[in-house]
């Protein structure tokens, strides 16, 4: 039997715990597919390591949470300062003295901290609420 996520795919379709249906499984793909955006890409962070593109349509978005940015935020400096987004940035790799530009004061929080299986209990703690 195939599997997906740890859960066996049956042709059948009945389900239960553990156990999805092919056609759930399909249409998961489905949903998570990349589809072209409507907006043009723009290019956020320069053009080294660590930036993105991202579609042309940044007005509304107030918040971006960063898990994992080493000793480089040049995506977030941009999202900061060009866009007026807040960014917390975590990383149990770095420290925010190793950050290679200053944190943007009000805009900008860093954290010692990083993404780990709920099994181990660490979820990221706000300063924000």
């Amino acid at each position: 039997m195939a599997t997906f996520f740890g859960c066996d795919i049956t042709e059948s379709a009945e389900a239960g715990n553990d156990v999805i249906s092919l056609n759930s499984a399909l249409e998961i793909f489905r949903i998570i597919m990349p589809k072209q955006s409507p907006y043009p890409l723009i290019r956020v962070g320069g053009s080294r390591d660590g930036s993105y593109l991202v579609p042309n349509d940044l007005s509304g978005i107030g918040y971006c949470l960063s898990p994992g940015v080493n000793n480089f935020k040049h995506f977030e400096d941009e999202l900061s300062s060009r866009f007026d987004i807040t960014c917390d940035m975590y990383d149990a790799s770095s420290d925010a003295d190793k950050l290679s530009t200053p944190l943007i004061q009000g805009k900008q929080t860093f954290e010692k901290n990083g993404l780990t299986s709920m099994a181990k209990q660490t979820v990221f703690p706000s300063n924000n609420g």
